[in-house]
């Protein structure tokens, strides 16, 4: 285990992303946080062609180190880093997710006030012309700090956007590498930690801008593989809580009044469109659900 001679270690796993990868490290190396005291690992999960160049762009900007894996998906890409961080503290961050320059202070105030937490950030979609993108968005923004009162199962947060303490980070275990794909290795993580006595906290000043334009069949593949996650996650729930795979109908009830609020707080004339692609959406991911039951029946 690396010294822990560093506030932060900023971890971004990557994968087929340059563009989006060059204005995430950009906008890393103007954090206004002493460089010093900070360092960025990417960790490309088998692209198709090196980031060596996009990252040697950057690199002399910040700390930086590059790992490289063969595609194994972003948890095992998350835990590659966090193996090599040299913080006290794991900030983990998504290649297409560009971080307000005061969002490292801001990550840093919360653990001074709430040390030990895992603390979550607030995400802005900035591609907000593009309706599947802000679809996409609502999904995210409907499920994350959901709570199901009915099962006890504890609100979790999106990966691209969390920080968490190091040693506990390794204490509970990293993701779960046997989520081979992005969706439901964030809340399947967030699950273990709250049930081994340790907290969570929202700081939405520490903000960070996502820009991930979708179409409407990428929007798909995405709900359809944030499905088979969540079919893994009921499963992976099993062995920790002893609850039922399926998650409960009050849980499902209230979720979806939820989404259709967010829906709802878009401009009049988005709101046939956002009905309809987060009906779609919906459908995607029961498909998605259904889909990993029949094929891992007896995973």
């Amino acid at each position: 285990m690396a010294e822990r001679s560093l506030d932060f270690s900023i971890i971004v796993p990557t994968r087929n992303r340059p563009l989006q990868l060059r204005a995430c490290l950009e906008a890393l190396a103007s954090l206004n946080y002493p460089g010093d005291r900070f360092e960025v690992i990417v960790v490309d999960d088998g692209s198709r062609a090196s980031p060596d160049s996009v990252f040697d762009g950057v690199s002399t900007a910040v700390h930086g180190n590059l790992i490289r894996q063969a595609h194994a998906g972003p948890a095992r890409a998350r835990n590659a880093g966090a193996a090599q961080a040299r913080g006290r503290t794991l900030a983990f961050l998504d290649d297409d997710c560009r971080p307000a320059p005061d969002w490292l202070g801001r990550l840093a105030a919360a653990f001074r006030e709430k040390p030990g937490h895992l603390v979550a950030g607030r995400t802005v979609n900035v591609a907000s012309r593009n309706v599947c993108s802000v679809a996409g968005h609502i999904l995210s923004e409907a499920a994350q700090g959901h709570v199901d009162r009915a099962s006890g199962s504890m609100a979790f947060y999106a990966s691209n956007n969390i920080a968490v303490p190091a040693d506990d980070f390794q204490e509970v275990g990293g993701f779960d590498t046997s989520f081979p794909r992005p969706g439901g290795e964030d809340r399947e993580f967030c699950l273990r930690w709250v049930l081994s006595g340790r907290s969570q906290s929202h700081a939405p000043e520490a903000v960070v801008f996502h820009s991930h334009s979708l179409k409407p069949a990428a929007l798909w593949r995405q709900q359809f593989n944030y499905g088979r996650g969540a079919c893994l996650f009921y499963r992976k729930k099993i062995t920790l809580t002893t609850e039922g795979e399926r998650p409960s109908l009050q849980f499902l009830g209230a979720f979806h009044c939820k989404l259709w609020r967010l829906v709802r707080d878009e401009p009049v004339l988005r709101w046939i469109p956002l009905a309809v692609l987060v009906f779609v959406s919906q459908a995607a991911v029961a498909t998605g659900y259904f889909w990993e039951t029949i094929s891992c029946p007896d995973f």
